[in-house]
């Protein structure tokens, strides 16, 4: 478990962090006259959640059975990906002002969260081996 936190802790949380502030920013800047559903802080909060979880989850299934972990990463990333698709469909639902901000918002996120993900998984496959 020392290592599932030394994962957590030391890449997925700075990466996270360090992309939310410059998000933040940039979208202050240049982007604060769109009127947005989601706050971009609720989307990372989300989404980073999720990437725990999804963090986790592979983590356990290495343990359990290391040639699957792969497989974890792939179904894990699809129901995220799940995730972020039913949040664009439900801001279509909801008559969102503007759809193209808040899916660029998400999108964003999700691909930033990705890369951390993909990383902490090809750690646990070279551990494993």
């Amino acid at each position: 478990m020392a290592s599932l936190n030394k994962l957590i802790f030391s890449i997925l949380l700075p990466v996270s962090i360090v992309s939310f502030l410059i998000h933040n920013y940039l979208f202050e800047i240049y982007f604060s006259e769109f009127t947005i559903h989601y706050s971009i802080s609720k989307i990372y909060l989300i989404i980073f959640i999720v990437s725990i979880t999804n963090i986790i989850g592979i983590f356990f299934v290495n343990k359990i059975w290391k040639d699957k972990t792969g497989f974890a990463f792939m179904t894990l990333g699809l129901i995220k990906m799940f995730l972020v698709i039913f949040l664009v469909a439900k801001l279509r639902i909801s008559g969102s002002e503007n759809i193209f901000a808040d899916g660029i918002n998400l999108s964003i996120v999700y691909l930033v969260s990705l890369v951390p993900e993909t990383y902490i998984s090809i750690k646990l496959l070279k551990i494993s081996e």
